[in-house]
């Protein structure tokens, strides 16, 4: 049931404490669906955070837990398999975006009993723990990263789109056209990366340039830990010097190689389909960027939104 205009005066009242503007009302009446979803977007705005507090950041020192956000087809599932081979069963808690109840449930002795938070989540996800936290994150080249997501789709009888795209003999380009009707894929693959590290996986409809800006900002604090698939060994080398894991021996397969395919597969598209897949990473590619500096230390200049086209 979609909420109404009421509700949505009303969550401005109980969490922002003012009047909602007529345009306001407008634009989340036309992207939210549900109350879950409106009060994950107050949650997670900064106008909210800064009137309760939310927005002071840890240092980064001596963390008790560590939030891993996966970002789908990074080589997560490997730094997740990591951390779960240096930590007791039950100091893990696996959860994505929707299930976080299963954290929020918890009384505030449980949550500090959670050594580390991992899934498919987005960034504020440490806010729901009472102990001091570090966050973690692999970013890849997106171009490749939605090629193997599609890949994944088409091989996972598990996936809700795999017999639809497998009956159909979907190719790569009619999956980014499929996107076009699927708001919730679409939400994982247009910008996606830069969506999770600015924690808007759950709003629609965003003004890129800001969200960007966000994401920038989160992935330079230190309170994050950034890396990239591409550098993968040098992500684990980083995380055993902090001791957040016990040895950088990496024994999982952290990347789809298919970068042939993927080359063959820009080939076969047509001229919406190259427009498409270029818009829906424009601002993960810029993103990437900017974490292959951090990883590799350089000193420079991470791009500001105001940087770049």
């Amino acid at each position: 049931m979609r909420i109404s205009d009421d509700d949505i005066r009303a969550a401005y009242k109980m969490f922002l404490g003012r009047t909602a503007s007529d345009e306001e009302v407008e634009r989340m009446s036309k992207n939210v669906k549900d109350l879950a979803s409106l009060r994950e977007i107050f949650f997670d705005s900064p106008e909210f955070q800064s009137q309760i507090g939310l927005n002071r950041r840890n240092s980064g020192e001596n963390p008790e837990a560590v939030v891993h956000i996966h970002v789908p087809k990074t080589a997560g599932t490997s730094l997740n398999e990591i951390l779960r081979r240096d930590h007791d069963q039950d100091a893990v808690l696996q959860i994505a975006i929707h299930q976080m109840d299963q954290l929020l449930s918890k009384d505030q002795k449980a949550r500090r009993q959670v050594k580390v938070l991992m899934g498919h989540l987005q960034y504020g996800a440490a806010r729901h723990l009472p102990q001091n936290s570090v966050y973690l994150a692999v970013l890849r080249e997106p171009g490749p990263r939605i090629f193997s997501f599609y890949r994944f789709i088409m091989r996972s009888v598990t996936h809700p789109m795999h017999q639809e795209m497998k009956a159909a003999e979907t190719t790569f380009g009619g999956f980014l056209r499929r996107t076009l009707d699927k708001p919730g894929l679409r939400l994982e693959i247009d910008n996606g990366q830069t969506r999770r590290l600015a924690g808007q996986m759950l709003v629609p409809r965003v003004d890129y340039r800001a969200m960007f800006a966000t994401a920038i900002r989160n992935i330079a604090m230190p309170d994050m830990i950034v890396g990239t698939t591409e550098r993968f060994e040098a992500l684990l080398y980083t995380l055993h010097a902090r001791g957040l894991i016990k040895s950088a021996d990496n024994r999982f397969d952290n990347v789809d190689s298919g970068t042939a395919r993927f080359d063959a597969a820009l080939e076969e598209l047509d001229a919406v389909e190259r427009s498409l897949l270029e818009s829906y990473c424009y601002w993960d590619r810029l993103l990437h960027e900017a974490a292959s500096l951090l990883v590799d230390g350089t000193q420079c200049d991470i791009p500001s939104a105001t940087d770049v086209a």
